[in-house]
């Protein structure tokens, strides 16, 4: 059985930065920071706790 990845909203400091998929907030946000060329900063948790993750909703954030 297949587990669906859910379309995260990734926000950092309440700004909308884009979408990435993920079975949870946190992996989304891994997977986000990891995309974004800043991989070496995912142990990071000061750094991390900069993010947010929402599902989200299409039509509005894709």
């Amino acid at each position: 059985m297949t587990n669906k990845k859910k379309i995260f909203a990734i926000y950092k400091k309440g700004i909308h930065l884009g979408n990435e998929k993920g079975n949870e907030e946190i992996e989304a946000i891994n997977n986000y920071i990891t995309s974004a060329y800043v991989k070496e900063f995912i142990d990071d948790k000061e750094f991390t706790s900069l993010y947010t993750a929402t599902i989200a909703v299409k039509g509005f954030h894709y």
